[in-house]
């Protein structure tokens, strides 16, 4: 293994220092981030007399130098494994003002940083740029983000008016990438594009009036943008917090990738560590939050028809409050989730329709319909007029975008009323499309095509033993449902625990587990929440719910289960009949945890992906083995020690690039199973 260094294209003398690089990957939770360093101060000395078809890099960097301090010198790094192979390990910048000369040695230090986020991001990233500008940071051209037409709405009666001037969130970011690194790093996300219904942006002076850019340019920064949007829930169908990375598939057209949390826990394996000898297991406590604060920062209240929104309301509405976290495993920490940007419907409805001109310099968020750019609509829990803007950006939204990140549900202390109740199944439960089960199992018929298979009720039909209780006998174990017996807010909750045996090689198997809340008709669904597990792999397994809703007396909460089974990355034709099991374990329970005289419990943690868990440890990894981590930091790491093989995602590693060895932190939810 030869290190060959070369700057601005041109092959340098070696470094004194070329056997101590070492390369780190880092998931930065501060950041949101996921990042590629090179962790080493090269230093160069003086050569006057350079190999023939080298330059001296002393030479060539003091002299820009002295030039001036302010520019930049590219590092290209490329790894000669053999005289034929040769590939590139790392492309980086070279900071002018960070050389240091000692001019008594003749030699030079300097620190290396990536050609994307540090080089370029992470010190301009909280300067704010306007979203006019048609320059960037070193007064290069660039396109500024178009504005949208936007038509809202009157919140009293829901007829939609005049249209509204607004930023698409996903150009805006675009725009400020490009702006603050000199249009050297791109920008992509899947996920903020990922349905009709996106988060724009606008200011105070556009509602109060239509059809005009403001007076005063929106001025943003990326950091700013980037911890308002990350407090929000971008998609219903997927309510995860946003994280990016740098894609460097392309190592000289980096790409600053925004995606949904769970994009950054692949679950593909490209790695296995076995036989580990030193294992170190702790948790991060500082993630060990008493309470969560949630709201937007401004809200206001008073009468309609400008003020439809009762911004008393708790849970649903957007007034700043805390919520504790349940139970005593805590530190004495926050997760404030509380939006500068104005997301209240009053706020944007006042600004609307009534002039109000306390929000006229204000920055607000705005969900909008792209497929008809129309601001949404939302009526409360089935009950309209009037009709709101941003309800899925209320307290109970964002409460539950983060609830993986809590240790425990987070409610109030009020406790749970006498309509509550709690009940499981009362054996485990095998369901199976194999025709040659072993009795007592339940035959399931194959789906063909990619469909989905709902498990019969009932399924919860133990109200009565252990843990389990009914109350006031409102849910009836029979038929799995629950019959709402008074106005008020109420919520539900339940763990699946489940066990996929026999699972064959490329076929997967996706379970959700949901709640729907219906009219008393059973016809119409007021509202609903899911979650779902998806994996290729046999194990144990747990998925958590938990919904709050408004519901009125008479209205039915129906607890639901699927399976869906699949092959990964294509169809099933001509059909071929997978035998595959699912038991359903017997402690799995649906409950109502919440009521109006008791208070709700409003998020539940999913404890399989509550990744808290730290492992350290050591290991050696051959630099193909490394190669394949780097293009891939996102994927799964299964660790093996005493015969137990755990999996979990990278926090940290640093590796000598010489040696191979590799200082390794591992992020997991200490689960047997991915």
């Amino acid at each position: 293994m030869a290190f060959k260094f070369y700057i601005d294209s041109q092959l340098t003398d070696q470094p004194e220092n070329d056997k101590q690089l070492t390369t780190s990957i880092k998931r930065d939770s501060s950041l949101g981030a996921l990042l590629l360093t090179q962790d080493v101060n090269l230093v160069w000395f003086g050569n006057n007399d350079p190999d023939l078809g080298t330059i001296s890099a002393y030479t060539y960097l003091k002299s820009l130098w002295e030039t001036g301090i302010c520019g930049e010198a590219e590092l290209k790094i490329y790894d000669q494994i053999s005289d034929s192979v040769t590939y590139l390990h790392y492309t980086g910048i070279i900071k002018i003002a960070d050389l240091k000369f000692n001019l008594q040695r003749v030699s030079l230090s300097t620190t290396v940083e990536d050609n994307s986020f540090y080089s370029y991001i992470n010190n301009n990233k909280s300067i704010k740029v306007y979203l006019t500008s048609d320059k960037t940071k070193s007064k290069l051209n660039i396109t500024p983000p178009a504005f949208y037409d936007i038509q809202c709405f009157d919140s009293e009666f829901g007829v939609y008016g005049n249209d509204v001037k607004m930023y698409r969130v996903y150009d805006i970011f675009e725009f400020l990438i490009g702006a603050i690194t000199d249009n050297k790093v791109g920008f992509y996300s899947d996920f903020l594009q990922s349905t009709d219904i996106e988060l724009f942006l606008t200011k105070g002076f556009c509602l109060i009036n239509p059809n005009r850019e403001p007076d005063i340019p929106i001025e943003v920064s990326f950091q700013q943008l980037f911890d308002e949007i990350k407090k929000l829930p971008i998609s219903t169908d997927t309510p995860e917090p946003i994280s990016f990375f740098i894609d460097n598939s392309d190592p000289d057209n980096p790409i600053l990738r925004i995606e949904n949390e769970s994009y950054f826990f692949d679950s593909t394996e490209v790695y296995r560590f076995s036989d580990i000898k030193e294992l170190l297991m702790y948790a991060e406590t500082e993630k060990l939050y008493s309470l969560v604060r949630v709201g937007s920062d401004k809200t206001i209240d008073g009468a309609a028809p400008e003020y439809t929104f009762t911004e008393s309301t708790s849970y649903f509405g957007f007034k700043e409050e805390t919520f504790p976290v349940f139970g005593q495993c805590n530190n004495d920490a926050e997760l404030n989730l509380v939006n500068n940007f104005i997301i209240s419907s009053n706020a944007i409805n006042s600004a609307y329709m009534g002039g109000v001109t306390d929000f006229i310099d204000d920055i607000f968020l705005i969900q909008v319909d792209t497929s008809t750019d129309q601001a949404v609509m939302h009526s409360f829990y089935g009950q309209s007029p009037p009709f709101y803007y941003n309800i899925g950006l209320n307290n109970a939204n964002k409460l539950t975008l983060y609830s993986n990140s809590l240790q425990n549900n987070i409610g109030n202390f009020l406790g749970i009323g006498s309509d509550g109740f709690r009940s499981s199944l009362s054996v485990d439960k095998t369901y199976t499309n194999n025709p040659n089960v072993p009795g007592g199992s339940i035959f399931i018929p194959p789906v063909f095509g990619g469909g989905y298979l709902q498990i019969p009720h009932p399924l919860f039909i133990d109200d009565i033993t252990g843990n389990n209780f009914d109350g006031n006998n409102n849910f009836d174990p029979t038929t799995d449902q629950y019959l709402v017996p008074a106005d008020g807010n109420y919520s539900f909750g339940g763990e699946l625990r489940f066990t996929i045996e026999g699972l064959q090689s490329n076929i997967w198997f996706r379970i959700t587990y949901s709640v729907l809340h219906y009219d008393s008709t059973l016809t119409t669904v007021k509202s609903s929440a899911g979650t779902l597990h998806n994996s290729g792999s046999n194990g144990n397994f747990s998925l958590s719910l938990n919904h709050a809703c408004v519901a009125q007396a008479g209205d039915i909460v129906i607890p639901v289960v699927t399976v869906r089974l699949y092959v990964a990355n294509g169809g099933n034709w001509p059909p071929i009949p997978y035998y595959q099991a699912v038991k359903f374990q017997s402690i799995s329970f649906f409950e109502c945890n919440g009521t109006p005289e008791g208070g709700i419990t409003l998020s539940a943690n999913q404890s399989d992906n509550y990744r808290i868990l730290v492992a350290e440890f050591t290991d050696s990894i051959p630099v193909n083995s490394f190669r394949n981590i780097v293009s891939n930091p996102k994927a799964l790491y299964p660790f093996e020690k005493d015969g137990i093989t755990r999996f979990g995602w990278i926090k940290e590693m640093k590796r000598s690039d010489q040696t191979g060895l590799t200082q390794i932190k591992l992020i997991t939810s200490n689960a047997a199973t991915p």
